[in-house]
């Protein structure tokens, strides 16, 4: 069979021809701050999409939210919040019309407790956002810092924003299958 490489950005592929070897073995700490090449095999019937599939793929900014983060809880929490704040741009929901990219990215009783809350209709505000309204900027800036980390949990504060229009939060993250899952968000006073 005729086959053809195409090289493109984003180690959340995980191809089995993956060009960084920390990719490959699941090290990759430098998913959404740095993509890095990874080499695609498609077969001689798909030679022809192939360099739009690659330029397409190259092209996303936000990071795909089924990308597997085996990387830290501050570039996780980051990563959460480019891709939920772009869906929201979208005027996609992410809560219901994009639940199974959600699924990949919150602990199974977080996600309990949201599904409760929807049917009870008892949320008052964006549960992740702490707040009843966004603003566009949010995105341009999504700074996290690690508060602390022990065992498989980690504290992590997130400011979406700058200055006088930022949003700062709380971010409660577990380790589950080798990957940082949201856990609990909550507000944090402004300073």
């Amino acid at each position: 069979m005729i086959t053809e490489s195409v090289s493109c950005r984003g180690c959340f592929l995980r191809a089995s021809g993956c060009a960084d070897k920390r990719a490959a073995a699941g090290r990759c700490w430098r998913r959404a701050v740095s993509r890095v090449a990874c080499i695609v095999t498609f077969s001689a019937a798909a030679a022809v999409t192939a360099p739009l599939v690659a330029q397409s793929l190259a092209a996303q900014a936000p990071p795909v939210a089924s990308a597997v983060c085996h990387c830290s809880p501050t570039v996780c929490a980051e990563q959460f919040y480019r891709w939920y704040l772009s869906s929201l741009h979208r005027k996609v929901e992410p809560l219901v019309d994009d639940r199974a990219a959600l699924v990949s990215w919150l602990t199974a009783r977080r996600l309990v407790a949201l599904d409760r809350a929807l049917r009870e209709n008892s949320l008052e505000a964006d549960y992740f956002l702490q707040a009843q309204d966004w603003l566009p900027t949010w995105s341009d800036s999504i700074t996290a810092h690690l508060r602390r980390r022990v065992g498989t949990t980690a504290v992590v504060d997130v400011v979406l924003g700058r200055h006088d229009e930022r949003q700062r939060l709380r971010v409660h993250l577990v380790l589950h299958a080798s990957r940082w899952r949201v856990d609990r968000v909550s507000a944090l006073a402004a300073k």
